[in-house]
């Protein structure tokens, strides 16, 4: 229920921005507040969600084709990883990079670039943890 609620929240936004015919810096910037918002919230003293649903939402509104280039890299990386949070993660980063040639708007890659970013800051745990490097205690030889 809180995803969808989240995602609801995220899709409002972006349905009202284009039905009251912002601009597209304006509508880039209410997606943005909207995710900040839902991740860093006056009321609760500045601790939220994560933003990944209320993004998804938000996105899937703005421009569908986005939400579905990083579906297909979600499922792609979590069949290979089989770890959920870094599988979104991977795909919230890589779909503005894979959407560059597809001839979406400047302004639509802009926008979900700044949002992969802003939902990369609750998670950097997770991502410093994927990238950290393991290292193995050294052998002894007898």
């Amino acid at each position: 229920m809180t995803f969808v609620l989240d995602c609801g929240k995220g899709a409002a936004v972006a349905w009202a921005a284009g039905h009251f015919g912002l601009s597209a810096a304006e509508t880039a910037a209410a997606i943005i507040a909207a995710v900040c918002g839902h991740i860093w919230p006056v009321q609760l003293g500045f601790r939220g969600g994560k933003g990944i649903a209320t993004s998804l939402g938000a996105l899937a509104v703005y421009d569908p084709r986005i939400v579905l280039v990083m579906a297909s890299v979600f499922l792609v990386c979590f069949v290979v990883l089989r770890v959920f949070v870094v599988s979104g993660l991977v795909a919230f980063v890589l779909a503005p990079l894979l959407l560059i040639r597809s001839g979406l708007p400047g302004d639509h890659l802009l926008t979900a670039a700044a949002v992969a970013g802003i939902v990369l800051i609750p998670h950097r745990d997770v991502v410093r943890d994927a990238l950290a490097v393991r290292r193995v205690a050294p052998t002894h030889r007898r």
